[in-house]
């Protein structure tokens, strides 16, 4: 298991949140769901943005950035995992003609090779994807 607090800590990692209206990036909206602009920047890594969308269950806190990194390392694990778009389609329950489903796409593209820079400073405990 990876330990997202100690790769943050001991790479100097600066992480930023804000509340956002929406995640453009998906389509669902459930009563209490709650999306946020995320920012990881500083130490060795380009520094990147994303959005995490929380849950009822997750309250109105904003994300750690434990949390944050985890999820968008489950997105990036599923998507490489995919075998095309289409197959991603499916995962993420969307026809694949859906727009949304190719923004999707695009941004977990461009989001992967920048989550690996990160995970690839965690030397002997990075997982495999």
């Amino acid at each position: 298991m990876t330990d997202f607090a100690a790769i943050i800590e001991a790479n100097g990692l600066q992480f930023a949140t804000m509340r956002a209206e929406t995640n453009p990036f998906i389509d669902r909206v459930d009563d209490g769901d709650l999306h946020w602009f995320c920012t990881f920047s500083g130490g060795a890594i380009s520094g990147f943005d994303f959005y995490v969308t929380t849950g009822a269950d997750h309250g109105e806190v904003p994300p750690t950035a434990e949390f944050a990194l985890e999820l968008v390392s489950e997105d990036v694990r599923a998507y490489r995992d995919c075998d095309g778009y289409a197959d991603f389609a499916r995962l993420m329950g969307v026809d694949d003609e859906d727009p949304q489903g190719f923004a999707a796409f695009d941004e977990i593209s461009r989001l992967s090779p920048l989550v690996e820079e990160v995970l690839d400073l965690d030397v002997g405990q990075r997982p495999s994807f």
